[in-house]
């Protein structure tokens, strides 16, 4: 190990993936890197997952387990931000796992030019078989000194689906410093995007890396399969609080918040419809209370497409009609049963 390398943290929220863990956990101690301080937040896991944790720190010094009671991923990736050391951050989550390479890639990337961010490339892995691993997006190359010339980059970050995970960033601590951020513990769902986004209105010094370091796993039984009705407006008031950064920092770019929230409505209904187990007359309520909402109708209307399905989602949404909306529902599941991807 190398004195003179910076310190990198890496946190881990692990909650009911004892199964997923070590390979995890294997990816990032054989990491060519090797000044890495691994904080693992037990988050009230009911499976062994704390116990898979503890005895890999008894295998490797770099791995530091918290135990605590069930907060959320949000409050177990601030606990863990708050016991990080590091000159530099990044945010893993347990049932995905990196390429070997991918720390020594990214500290590279950022000490070339002094930056404080750097973003990678990532593809999608699924769990069942289903699909083969693919990497989904061309990728992005740039290196800007100032937030405006990131800001120009931010559409094609987005189309490549470079934006709103914390998991895909280098993050060095004087920008998480500066820009305050945090991931809410009292939002169901966009903490994400409100974390990403304070960082980004503060960022001057950032780099983008076409490099696939992340491999994405996606599980049948991850919470993001489970559908709830108040998914809808969990995710409407975490949208709301990303807009007011997005209108302070980036107001041109406000229709392509709208278009991630179209964008992440298409998986919760077709699941209100498809999956979610609900009678045909609360399926009716829940499609009538979303066409209906003026925050939907808003981002249907002021939508920046970035491509075909979130411009037929949002006519979707703008039709006012549940009956339209039920139908678009299952033709977008029909398309992804016969193993269309759809992406934003």
């Amino acid at each position: 190990m190398k004195t003179s390398e910076p310190l990198v943290s890496i946190v881990l929220p692990a909650y009911g993936v004892e199964a997923l863990l070590p390979k995890c956990l294997d990816s990032l101690c054989k990491q060519t890197f090797g000044n890495l301080e691994i904080i693992v937040v037990d988050d009230g896991s009911p499976d062994k997952s704390g116990e898979v944790a503890d005895a890999w720190a008894q295998t490797d010094r770099r791995i530091t387990v918290i135990h605590q009671k069930n907060g959320g991923c949000a409050n177990a990736r601030n606990n863990g931000l708050n016991a990080s050391h590091g000159d530099y951050v990044i945010f893993i989550d347990p049932d995905d796992y990196v390429s070997h390479d991918a720390i020594n890639v990214l500290v590279g990337a950022a000490v070339s030019g002094d930056f404080q961010l750097v973003l990678c490339n990532h593809d999608d892995v699924w769990e069942d078989g289903s699909r083969p691993t693919q990497q989904l997006y061309k990728g992005v190359d740039f290196s800007e000194y100032s937030n405006t010339g990131f800001k120009l980059h931010f559409p094609d970050l987005l189309n490549n689906s470079y934006v709103c995970e914390p998991w895909n960033k280098l993050i060095r601590r004087d920008l998480l410093q500066k820009s305050g951020a945090y991931f809410p513990e009292d939002m169901f769902a966009s903490d994400d995007m409100f974390f990403c986004f304070n960082v980004f209105a503060c960022v001057e010094r950032t780099k983008a890396i076409p490099n696939v370091l992340y491999h994405y796993l996606h599980r049948s039984e991850s919470l993001t399969h489970k559908f709830k009705t108040t998914i809808f407006d969990n995710r409407l008031s975490g949208y709301d609080r990303v807009r007011k950064i997005v209108a302070s920092w980036a107001p041109e770019h406000l229709g392509l918040l709208d278009d991630l929230l179209v964008a992440d409505l298409v998986d919760p209904i077709c699941a209100l419809y498809a999956r979610s187990g609900l009678s045909s007359q609360k399926k009716r309520e829940v499609g009538a209370s979303l066409v209906s909402d003026p925050r939907i109708k808003l981002a249907a209307k002021e939508i920046t497409p970035q491509n075909s399905i979130t411009r037929i989602s949002a006519l979707a949404l703008r039709s006012g009609s549940p009956m339209v909306l039920w139908l678009y529902a299952v033709l977008v599941s029909a398309a992804k049963t016969s193993k269309y991807i759809l992406h934003r």
